[in-house]
């Protein structure tokens, strides 16, 4: 129903919330509730998340499906609000996703020599 409503002709991409479902029964899912749009914001991170409702001539001004699925989540929500006349949230439940617990996680290490490396190179 909300997502009818926010479908207006103008509504260039749609975005909404998350649930994040625990394996244990004793617990319950978590919700990312996510603010209304903000240009600045999303340059700075990408709050609006992976699951987007896109026109599809919009995807096609940004480069395609293809060249979309290529990039990170992020780049690709740049990629299309930047070209997007209208940018709606709407407060259904878009995604779900498992949380991964504690115990299962592994620590991962990371290499920052090219990072640095890189980093210098620009100045």
């Amino acid at each position: 129903p909300a997502l009818r409503r926010k479908a207006a002709p103008d509504v260039d991409v749609l975005y909404g919330d998350t649930r994040h479902d625990v394996k244990r029964e004793d617990r319950l899912p978590s919700f990312q509730r996510r603010p209304a749009f903000s240009p600045e914001r999303l340059r700075s991170h990408n709050y609006i998340g992976e699951t987007l409702v896109v026109r599809r001539q919009l995807v096609n001004e940004a480069g395609g499906l293809a060249a979309l699925t290529a990039t990170d989540a992020h780049d690709r929500n740049l990629r299309l609000c930047e070209r997007a006349k209208r940018i709606e949230r709407v407060a259904e439940i878009f995604n779900v996703t498992p949380s991964a617990t504690f115990c299962r996680l592994q620590p991962r290490s990371c290499d920052s020599t090219s990072v640095t490396r890189r980093y210098r190179s620009r100045r």
